[in-house]
C-alpha cells in the first residue's frame, strides 16, 4: 500500500496491532475519542474535532495545553464526527486519506465509517482504512498492489454497479467486466504477483486486502 502524501484521520475504534508506515502525514485530524489513539501514538493533531463526548480528560487537557485547534459539534446532529472530519479534510485540500482506527467497537460505527468513506470517494484520490489483519481501500480508477504472493484480495461494489473492472497479477482475472452491489464474484481472489493492479471505469469499488502476517508489505 502507498501511504505517502496522505492526510491522517484518527477515529475512536481499535488501533491495528501493526501501524502502517505512513509518516510523515500531510496533516492529522483527531476525531473525538480518536484523540486518545493519537495520544497513545505520540502524535500532535493539526485539528481536534467532534462533540467531545468520549475523549478522555487526559488527552483533551494535553492537546489544549498544546494549543491544538478544536472544532466542536453538538451531540445531537444528523451527521457523524467522522463525516465532519472527511469534510474538513476536503476543505484543507487533502487528496489522499488514511483513516486509522475505523474498525472495532460498535458494528454500526464500523459500517458507517466504510459507507461514509465510500460516499466521499469523489472528493479524494484514494482512501485507505487499515484494520487488524486487513486493509480496506476505496479504490481510485487505478490502484497498484504491492504485497506478498498469496494474499487474499476481495473486490466489492459499493455503488449499484462498478463498470470496466480490470485486474493484473490476480489468480482470477477480470477484463473490462462489471460488478454489482451484493455480488460475490469479486470475493476471495488471490494475488499471484508482488505487483498487481486493479482498475475500473465507473462506480465505487472497495478493495479488501488480507495481510500476510509474515510479509513486510
Amino acid at each position: 500500500m502507498d501511504y505517502s502524501n496522505a492526510w491522517l484521520i484518527i477515529l475512536g475504534g481499535d488501533l491495528p496491532p501493526i501501524i502502517p508506515n505512513f509518516w510523515p502525514p500531510q496533516g492529522i485530524i483527531a476525531v473525538d475519542k480518536g484523540a486518545d489513539n493519537a495520544f497513545r501514538l505520540g502524535l500532535i493533531p493539526d485539528l481536534l474535532l467532534g462533540d467531545l463526548d468520549s475523549i478522555s480528560e487526559t488527552a483533551l487537557n494535553y492537546y489544549w495545553k498544546e494549543d491544538v485547534p478544536t472544532v466542536t459539534y453538538p451531540e445531537q446532529k444528523d451527521f457523524t464526527d467522522g463525516q465532519a472530519a472527511l469534510a474538513e479534510a476536503k476543505k484543507r485540500g487533502a487528496k489522499k486519506l488514511v483513516i486509522l482506527a475505523a474498525f472495532g467497537g460498535r458494528e454500526d460505527h464500523h459500517l458507517m465509517n466504510i459507507f461514509s468513506a465510500a460516499k466521499a470517494a469523489g472528493d479524494f484520490e484514494q482512501i485507505i482504512l487499515p484494520g487488524d489483519g486487513f486493509t480496506s481501500v476505496i479504490c481510485p480508477r487505478k490502484f497498484c498492489l504491492s504485497a506478498a504472493d498469496g494474499e487474499l484480495i476481495s473486490l466489492l461494489a459499493l455503488s449499484p454497479k462498478v463498470t470496466g473492472v480490470c485486474t493484473e497479477g490476480l489468480l482470477y482475472q477480470l477484463q473490462n467486466e462489471d460488478l454489482s452491489f451484493g455480488e460475490s464474484r469479486g470475493l476471495s481472489n488471490i494475488l499471484k504477483s508482488p505487483n498487481g493492479s486493479v482498475s475500473h471505469a465507473s462506480g465505487t469499488l472497495l478493495l479488501i486486502q488480507t495481510i500476510n502476517r509474515n510479509s513486510k508489505g
